[in-house]
């Protein structure tokens, strides 16, 4: 990518660069992780959980069985309020290696 191209204003190049307003969650900012970072957050306020298939940042949890339609449907909402550009670079995969422990003692259903 040109130098002149990273001197205009997003507004201008209409694409985000990696490296312009990192993402709190994830170590880059394609178009891919933002829009999964927006819908994470939008999910968090609506339900105040995450769903089952997002990665766990401190301090969030996964779902319960009684909000998972309220998750489900914060998904799909919120692709109307994410701004997530393009990139201006080629994508690239970055790939991480992230465990969590299993926690045992956890009952497996929510309670009635």
């Amino acid at each position: 990518m040109s130098d002149k191209i990273m001197e205009l204003s997003p507004n201008l190049r209409k694409c985000r660069i990696y490296s312009e307003e990192p993402l709190e969650w994830f170590p880059a900012g394609g178009k891919l992780l933002c829009t999964l970072e927006c819908e994470m957050r939008f999910t968090a306020r609506q339900c105040g959980c995450l769903r089952p298939n997002h990665p766990l940042p401190p301090g969030l949890r996964a779902c319960r069985a009684y909000k998972l339609a309220c998750a489900r449907h914060a998904g799909v909402s919120s692709t109307e309020f994410c701004d997530c550009p393009s990139t201006c670079q080629a994508d690239r995969a970055i790939i991480r290696k992230q465990s969590f422990p299993l926690a045992l003692n956890n009952a497996t259903l929510d309670p009635i």
